[in-house]
């Protein structure tokens, strides 16, 4: 996949498989998983509640079974 900046207008169309963005309840950018995903067509985003800058133990069944999941093919 090639490096384009999000503001531009080849960003959707650089996605060349599906995405998955992960992102916390409280982002240091609130908005901007969201404002990520509406740019690449099918993307898709998961809040994950308890998550931060880390990845607590007790959150990690969510993520990791979304990333199963997502990479299954």
């Amino acid at each position: 996949m090639q490096n384009v900046n999000i503001g531009s207008e080849e960003f959707g169309a650089a996605a060349d498989e599906p995405i998955l963005l992960i992102s916390s309840h409280e982002p240091a950018k609130p908005g901007h998983g969201a404002i990520i995903a509406e740019q690449i067509p099918d993307a898709r985003l998961m809040i994950v509640q308890g998550m931060g800058h880390t990845l607590p133990p007790e959150v990690h069944e969510e993520p990791a079974t979304a990333i199963l999941t997502h990479t299954a093919g």
